[in-house]
């Protein structure tokens, strides 16, 4: 869904949630389900650019982020669970970006 919404310059948060909730709701119709794809695309369609991102882990834990397979290092969250990233981003390609805990 991603790729179709950004190849075709999709724009409007309407359009891409009745896309997204068409094409998601063939295996999971749950409306916290289509809202949870609906973020996930909206993510991908205007993350084209560098980007910082902050995640809520469990707090006070340590955690190792891997960016298109290459390790940044670990990270500790703080007492609010809060952990943030910087990844480059390119027009066109998608970057996988996986969190570990160590």
């Amino acid at each position: 869904m991603a790729y179709y919404i950004y190849y075709n310059n999709i724009k409007e948060s309407e359009k891409i949630y009745n896309i997204v909730k068409q094409v998601s709701s063939i295996t999971h119709a749950h409306d916290i389900s289509i809202l949870g794809c609906y973020i996930y695309v909206r993510f991908v369609v205007e993350g084209i650019e560098d980007s910082q991102i902050t995640l809520e882990m469990e707090s006070g834990q340590e955690y190792v982020a891997i960016i298109n397979g290459n390790e940044t290092g670990s990270v500790k969250t703080n007492l609010g669970g809060k952990m943030s990233l910087s990844v480059e981003l390119n027009p066109g390609e998608s970057s996988s970006i996986k969190i570990s805990k160590v």
